[in-house]
């Protein structure tokens, strides 16, 4: 995740760079997941098979 705000000219400014996204079920991620099909488990169950093929 990267946070940014516009400054007075419309220019964006980065505040933050977040590479590791939370994983609570309230977190981003898994809103992002879900609104794809993806529950919570089985997001979960993908990151840690991916996890296992590196």
């Amino acid at each position: 995740r990267v946070d940014m705000i516009l400054d007075k000219d419309g220019e964006l400014i980065v505040l933050e760079s977040n590479t590791i996204p939370g994983l609570t079920a309230q977190s981003l991620l898994p809103k992002a997941a879900l609104a794809s099909g993806i529950t919570f488990s089985e997001l979960v169950d993908r990151l840690i098979h991916a996890a296992f093929l590196k």
